[in-house]
């Protein structure tokens, strides 16, 4: 059975992302090597991974390669090396249409639906916590999904809460 699953902002290889996110680890080897194991845990190899941008600092290829899953790749703004990335992404889910993209300030079009998103970290939490029903988005950066991917449809039903 394939699951499908989301997540943003891993910043692998990249140190100074700790402290500019308050992220709980002590050095980039702890913080790479726990998101890795969260990932290869949770995500099996037929799985399907929506990753919404900044996958990691340098060469993505590592990552690609060695993380389980599918991935579907939207460019971030660290991204510059990922090939084959998409600016943003349409996914009709269970009927609705979700728009997926990096950064939520820049989206490409006007757009009235559900926009799950990475880039804000937890950086603005009152505009972008988790799930902002006002705005219709979804904050998948990895702060907010406790460093690991989300199944789409629990992070979906989470909106009904």
């Amino acid at each position: 059975m394939t699951n499908t699953y989301i997540i943003s902002d891993t910043h692998f290889k990249h140190a100074n992302i700790i402290k500019y996110q308050n992220r709980p680890f002590d050095n980039v080897d702890e913080m790479d090597n726990i998101m890795f194991d969260n990932w290869n845990s949770v995500i099996n190899y037929n799985d399907i991974v929506y990753f919404l941008g900044d996958l990691c600092m340098g060469n993505p290829s590592h990552w690609l390669e060695n993380l389980n899953g599918t991935k579907v790749m939207i460019r971030g703004n660290h991204d510059k090396q990922l090939k084959n990335a998409h600016k943003y992404k349409i996914v009709e889910w269970n009927k609705e249409k979700l728009l997926l993209v990096h950064n939520p300030e820049f989206l490409p079009f006007n757009w009235n639906g559900w926009i799950l998103h990475g880039h804000v970290h937890t950086n603005n939490l009152l505009k972008y916590p988790l799930i902002n029903s006002e705005f219709k988005t979804i904050n998948c950066s990895v702060e907010m999904l406790d460093y690991k991917p989300i199944e789409l449809n629990a992070l979906l039903n989470k909106r009904k809460l």
